[in-house]
């Protein structure tokens, strides 16, 4: 989704996208990863790429910023489940309790968001 946005923002390269998420994370992508993300972005119809002087610059189109919008209301409607949810632990256990609950919500939405990462990798 983070390569969805980058593009959404300015028209731009796959080098510049390496540029920036290397800047965002601090971590530098391959180019194996990045180019097969973006063929298959343009295979969904999220982005349209143009050939100037040899290099492809990639644009959102329509559907792309759809794409962006629906995980957006996504994410914020998991947001309040999730501060709800925080909060009913807080008032049924005591602090004790609380705490080990939480540590376990914590281990479990890591792992669900590394199988997230490694589903985003292999598309």
């Amino acid at each position: 989704m983070s390569m969805l946005k980058i593009i959404s923002e300015n028209k731009t390269t796959g080098y510049q996208i390496i540029k920036k998420v290397t800047e965002l994370t601090g971590e530098k992508p391959s180019t194996g990863s990045i180019y097969p993300l973006l063929k298959s972005m343009q295979t969904k119809g999220w982005i349209k790429g143009t050939i100037q002087k040899g290099k492809t610059s990639y644009e959102i189109t329509t559907s792309g910023l759809l794409v962006i919008q629906a995980h957006g209301s996504l994410k914020s409607y998991y947001e309040q489940k999730l501060n709800g949810s925080i909060s009913l632990i807080h008032e049924t256990f005591n602090d004790q309790t609380a705490l080990a609950v939480l540590s376990i919500f914590k281990i479990a939405m890591f792992l669900l968001a590394m199988r997230a990462i490694k589903r985003v990798k292999m598309v």
